[in-house]
């Protein structure tokens, strides 16, 4: 025959371009339903009985091919009646074209699980598809806004610093002397912070111990004024700050002279509290007038009669415990 040697050929490319629903002459037997991992594992196994078969004529049965595939849920048949054909011409050790037959066996074999895979890809893409259009169908995602003009606002600012920074950091590249002055200037304004909440700090500090031991000598060396006097004068100029300062300072020279601390020691207004039995109508009172006094004294809050009127009702409840 002229073309003989082209019938190994032909069957090869008879083979590859059946695809997997091609039916082969012997009747396959009933299909089963498998999984997508159980055919994968399947193609595997079909390699070893056309490699077996390749090496040892007796291999060849084509039994142990197996019955056709119903992959669920992919939903595609595998038909394996084109193998099983290779596989019983194959038996025929002295058949010319029995490796061209295996071996397009064999890449037929790879076809099916590269098209295979390929399948699952596309349909677990169209299932994730699905899912993710069920989920931006729901009504939260359906209220979507843009933007309000505050983040909008918010967003220019930090392209502009981005923008600025950038530009410095580029300057700073070309211009190597620049990132030291930038480094150094930096630091000295952050010791200068420092430096200026330090005397601040420390001017307060200052302020409120003169204060404290001003009362507190006076009352020590016993030449304090009538504190109550000096209360009502003052609230009769109204001045309600000073009003409450001689109020409080009233308070301490009463429980001093009833004797529940000792005189001519220094403490701060909290110390006074400790002082004082907790829970008792002394220290319950005594604790609402300090606050008080701290608020319009140290914190120079703004103060009016109705404060005043307070101070000396806890005056009152004091004197009266």
């Amino acid at each position: 025959m002229r073309f003989a040697w082209l019938i190994p050929g032909a069957l090869g490319i008879a083979v590859l371009s059946c695809g997997r629903t091609c039916v082969a002459a012997p009747a396959a037997p009933g299909s089963t339903i498998s999984s997508f991992a159980d055919y994968t594992a399947h193609l595997d196994s079909l390699r070893e009985v056309i490699l077996l078969c390749r090496n040892d004529a007796a291999q060849c049965q084509s039994s142990k091919v197996g019955a056709d595939q119903r992959i669920e849920p992919e939903g595609f048949t595998a038909k394996y009646g084109w193998l099983r054909d290779a596989i019983d011409r194959s038996k025929d050790k002295a058949l010319k074209d029995r490796d061209a037959i295996l071996d397009s066996a064999l890449t037929r074999v790879g076809v099916e699980e590269s098209e295979a895979h390929q399948n699952a890809d596309a349909a677990g893409f169209d299932n994730a598809r699905r899912v993710a259009n069920d989920i931006l169908a729901t009504p939260e995602f359906q209220r979507v806004q843009g933007p309000s003009w505050w983040e909008q606002k918010e967003l220019a600012f930090w392209r502009w610093a981005d923008r600025l920074f950038g530009d410095v950091s580029d300057a700073a590249g070309r211009n190597p002397w620049l990132r030291p002055v930038i480094l150094w200037g930096m630091l000295v304004l952050a010791i200068a912070g420092l430096f200026v909440w330090a005397r601040r700090a420390f001017q307060r500090q200052r302020f409120v111990v003169r204060v404290e031991g001003q009362g507190t000598s006076m009352i020590a060396s016993g030449s304090s004024p009538d504190w109550t006097a000096l209360a009502q004068q003052y609230s009769a100029e109204e001045n309600w700050r000073e009003a409450v300062h001689c109020l409080y300072w009233a308070s301490i020279v009463m429980l001093e002279g009833r004797g529940i601390w000792r005189r001519g020691v220094a403490r701060t207004p909290r110390e006074y509290l400790l002082l004082l039995r907790s829970g008792s109508a002394q220290q319950t009172a005594l604790r609402q007038l300090t606050s008080l006094f701290e608020r319009v004294w140290y914190g120079k809050h703004p103060i009016g009669k109705g404060d005043y009127n307070s101070a000396l009702a806890l005056f009152d409840a004091l004197r009266s415990a």
